[in-house]
């Protein structure tokens, strides 16, 4: 199922705010953490989307949800 196709417009257009946001706090603060660049962007991409899913609409909440979720269950762990 093409779960894009759920949205309008102006939701991709907050999507991809959220999504470009995303992407350059973590490279900003988890650049060390060593993760496939393709795999952590379809990852972030597939996070923000079902958060926007359940009704969530401000690209800055998506964000930092997304990147919540990414570094709390799916990076490694600094010691």
């Amino acid at each position: 199922m093409n779960r894009i196709g759920h949205f309008g417009p102006d939701q991709i257009q907050i999507l991809q705010q959220a999504y470009h946001q995303a992407l350059h706090e973590l490279t900003e603060e988890t650049s060390d953490h060593v993760v496939p660049a393709r795999q952590v962007r379809r990852l972030l991409a597939r996070l923000i989307i079902e958060a926007a899913g359940k009704g969530q609409s401000d690209p800055q909440v998506l964000s930092e949800t997304a990147l919540k979720v990414l570094e709390s269950e799916h990076l490694p762990k600094g010691e």
